[in-house]
């Protein structure tokens, strides 16, 4: 963990690094010292593998600014946004950002309370997301069997996709003749 470290320190750090895992889970990003913007440019021309950001709460300028870095990123394969909540926006921000990177194989957002709108969003995009293999959406979520049935045909038109984790849906919430 870099947690002595400011972001601009670690933005400036990170090209010249040899670093393949970089774990900022739980560090408050959004605000106060740590930010994500500062960490933007230090990414794009890292060889970070694996950039774990669980458990933060991100604003739109934070979204937007891991978005454009993931346009760009070559080497990045592991994206872990696990216990941040997305909003349908921010589905969508990433969603747009995804359909250009194909490097990213691995993406989690486990219990990041994502509703029916932000995975219809998320999942209108996937047909053009080329490099995404696994998707992890299980946890805590908040969308049910309209949210699902958006992410069964977008699955029908992406091929890429090998992998996706769903929640546990009570059996009063999802009926699998709803999905048909």
């Amino acid at each position: 963990r870099c947690q002595c470290l400011g972001m601009k320190a670690l933005s400036i750090m990170l090209p010249q690094s040899s670093l393949l895992v970089l774990d900022l889970s739980t560090q408050k990003i959004s605000g106060g010292s740590m930010d994500l913007t500062r960490l933007v440019h230090g990414l794009r021309d890292s060889k970070i593998r694996s950039l774990q950001l669980s458990g933060n709460v991100f604003d739109a300028v934070s979204i937007d600014a891991l978005s454009t870095c993931l346009m760009d990123h070559k080497s990045l394969r592991i994206l872990h946004l696990a216990w941040s909540p997305l909003d349908e926006s921010s589905m969508k921000t990433l969603a747009n950002s995804l359909r250009r990177n194909q490097s990213l194989k691995k993406l989690v957002l486990y219990g990041c309370q994502i509703d029916n709108s932000g995975l219809a969003r998320f999942s209108h995009r996937m047909r053009q997301m080329k490099g995404l293999r696994q998707l992890d959406l299980g946890g805590s979520q908040s969308f049910d069997a309209i949210g699902l049935y958006s992410m069964v045909a977008a699955m029908q038109r992406n091929t890429d996709v090998t992998e996706i984790i769903l929640p546990t849906l009570s059996s009063d919430r999802v009926y699998m003749d709803e999905l048909h």
